[in-house]
């Protein structure tokens, strides 16, 4: 079982709401904190940045990871979408 659930992206103003999922409830809610792709840090080295495929276009995803917990679960926390998504930087190293 997973948790599944949309936070607003973290960015100041901004609604955006992207739909997460946590693996097995391993990693708490207050844990991750999330972005959407146009509000991405400029320093992602404390996190996870997804690349979401929809069709020809493409979408950014950053979790950023708060504590060692979410940082060793990063795999499973991840966007909860239908459409292929890969990571393409894993705390700050370029896949």
């Amino acid at each position: 079982m997973c948790d599944c659930y949309a936070p607003k992206c973290q960015a100041p103003n901004c609604n955006v709401l992207i739909d997460i999922h946590l693996v097995d409830f391993n990693t708490g809610r207050d844990e991750i904190e999330v972005y959407c792709g146009s509000h991405i840090p400029k320093n992602v080295d404390d996190g996870v940045l997804w690349r979401i495929s929809q069709g020809k276009s493409h979408s950014k995803v950053f979790i950023r990871a708060l504590t060692k917990n979410a940082r060793d679960n990063w795999e499973g926390n991840h966007p909860n979408i239908l459409e292929p998504f890969k990571e393409i930087s894993v705390f700050g190293k370029k896949i």
